[in-house]
């Protein structure tokens, strides 16, 4: 585990990578809490690697100007149990690849923002359970994003972001 906060209510405890955070293993769960301004790389190699929050009762955040390198087989997300859920930011300069997934799962009031970036051909992100979506000046932003749940959806679908809308799922303009 990587825990970014001290536990002061009220305080805001971000650690920046410029290197790189590598999740490996087969086996056992592996996190990052706290918030994360993303400018490195971080690696995923791992069934069952998160972020979410600890000890502070906020929602974190993952901002990604850098590098998330998922490996086929591997999932990263935020934590499903988290009371408060998780934000991840695709900024611009950031870039998603590999052919592993990252989940935003919903439920706890997870995010995914948009705001620039790429997202390689073959990675697989998703909207799970009620997680939201937001485009924020995101107009250079490209990829694929699969939803699979109710969720809301705010701001404008840039031309190069394709929405793959899964059976019995509901995306609603907020």
């Amino acid at each position: 585990r990587l825990w970014t906060e001290d536990g002061t209510a009220g305080t805001v405890e971000t650690l920046t990578n410029t290197g790189t955070i590598a999740f490996s293993g087969a086996s056992g769960i592996q996190e990052l809490a706290g918030d994360v301004a993303n400018q490195g790389t971080i690696s995923v190699a791992h069934p069952d690697a998160r972020f979410h929050g600890a000890f502070e009762a906020r929602k974190p955040k993952l901002m990604n100007t850098g590098t998330v390198a998922l490996a086929s087989g591997s999932v990263f997300g935020p934590h499903i149990g988290a009371s408060f859920g998780a934000t991840f930011v695709q900024g611009t300069g950031g870039v998603i690849n590999g052919t592993g997934t990252l989940d935003v799962q919903g439920g706890d009031a997870s995010l995914l923002q948009i705001e620039g970036g790429s997202i390689a051909a073959g990675a697989d992100v998703n909207l799970l359970g009620s997680a939201d979506l937001a485009f924020v000046s995101a107009s250079a932003a490209t990829g694929n994003i699969d939803t699979n749940t109710a969720s809301l959806m705010s701001g404008n679908v840039p031309a190069g972001i394709s929405i793959d809308i899964g059976t019995g799922s509901i995306l609603r303009a907020s």
